[in-house]
């Protein structure tokens, strides 16, 4: 008995002494490598531009990533137009600038090259403009929301090509007491906005989602005209203010990226949601290429009682 007991007080003490011992795990070797990511969104009829950086884990969150040294070739429909330059060291947010514009239906394609990675690469046609043909407005009250005072607007486009998917997306600024800023609208009312945003193309949307940046594509208007049907809080609508709509036509990786932001954003707000994945169309690397064109219409709103 007493053999036993020293027994168990032996193996006590050893689990203690081995429970002390900590136990340091180096992960280093299973970090994912830094990749290159490049940023260029191409707006017909600007000087194009695109950002460069590196991917960064955890623990490099903090450190400088930015890449100033990498040669960014820019081609126009297969030809070599020029070698994209550095901005000054001074600028916080460094970028790779051109003399070079695009046009409708020019592919722009940039491959960059830097010392100890792979060469990158990517592409983006520039889409046809779509042109606001009219907006109309009316006031009334929203029974939702207790009969609160809202404002209804009616954006009139045609679609730029027909048997063609085309992508776009909405903005509403509001100008007043010398101050811009974005209103956000709801559409609800509008299936283009609704339904089509939910069904389009992937598959990783759910109908859950909130088409958080107003994209959208032809399913519902393809090769004709289409009415935006959105409302928005009739408080920010006083005598003499102006509301600026943008309707923006979209490259489809643009459109891919910024829905798939929508959805990220969505679940980020979830705590029960697998961790989302950003569109990426840049080879060997990671971030975004896309295109656009934007039309704008002003509207001065006189407020009725």
């Amino acid at each position: 008995m007493k053999t036993t007991s020293h027994l168990i007080l032996i193996i006590l003490i050893s689990a203690s002494f081995f429970s002390c011992i900590r136990t340091e795990i180096d992960f280093s070797d299973q970090l994912p490598e830094n990749k290159i990511v490049l940023n260029c969104f191409v707006e017909a009829d600007s000087f194009i531009t695109a950002t460069v950086s590196k991917s960064c884990n955890l623990s490099q969150v903090y450190k400088n990533n930015q890449l100033r040294d990498a040669q960014i070739e820019l081609y126009i429909n297969g030809q070599l137009k020029e070698i994209m330059q550095p901005t000054p060291d001074t600028l916080a947010y460094p970028s790779h600038t051109s003399h070079t514009k695009a046009q409708t239906d020019d592919i722009v394609k940039l491959i960059l090259k830097k010392n100890g990675y792979a060469d990158i690469q990517s592409e983006t046609v520039v889409p046809p403009k779509a042109v606001i043909l009219s907006i109309d407005t009316f006031s009334f009250k929203d029974p939702v929301y207790n009969n609160k005072k809202a404002m209804r607007f009616f954006i009139k486009f045609k679609d730029v090509e027909a048997r063609k998917k085309n992508y776009y997306r909405l903005g509403i600024e509001h100008e007043a007491y010398d101050q811009t800023r974005s209103v956000f609208y709801d559409y609800d009312s509008d299936p283009a906005l609704r339904e089509g945003f939910m069904d389009a193309i992937d598959e990783m949307l759910d109908n859950q989602t909130y088409n958080r940046h107003g994209t959208f594509d032809d399913t519902f208007f393809d090769g004709g005209e289409y009415t935006i049907n959105v409302s928005a809080d009739s408080y920010e609508i006083e005598s003499g203010n102006i509301f600026q709509f943008r309707l923006v036509t979209l490259s489809e990786s643009a459109y891919l990226y910024l829905k798939s932001l929508s959805y990220l954003q969505f679940k980020d707000e979830d705590i029960f949601y697998e961790p989302g994945r950003i569109f990426t169309n840049i080879q060997n690397g990671l971030g975004i290429m896309g295109a656009s064109q934007i039309d704008t219409m002003s509207v001065v709103i006189r407020r009725t009682n």
